[in-house]
């Protein structure tokens, strides 16, 4: 007696990340690299931490066009001027760069 399946077993695909084991349905595979599978919880976490690396890079980049912007002003003595001087001043002292 023969029995055939109609219905497709999903395959057991182990996390490249945390290493557990889920069904297909709940890993998500790498475009270029589709041998890749990373589950659903730890994608989250690579998104998290892509985001917090991204805001790293234009608080650092924010804060060399802060210095740079500084340097200029101080080149310049706009800083010692009586009107001008006085807000910019103001200003440094309340930047957080």
């Amino acid at each position: 007696m023969t029995t055939s399946t109609s219905a497709v077993e999903l395959q057991e695909e182990g996390c490249w990340c945390c290493g557990k084991g889920y069904d297909e349905e709940r890993v998500v595979h790498l475009g270029e690299h589709p041998e890749v599978a990373v589950c659903i919880d730890c994608a989250r976490d690579l998104n998290r931490r892509a985001r917090e690396r991204e805001a790293a890079a234009v608080a650092r980049w924010l804060h060399q066009k802060g210095d740079a912007v500084r340097g200029a002003v101080m080149e310049r003595g706009w800083h010692e001027r009586p009107v001008v001087g006085s807000a910019l001043r103001w200003l440094n002292r309340r930047s957080p760069w």
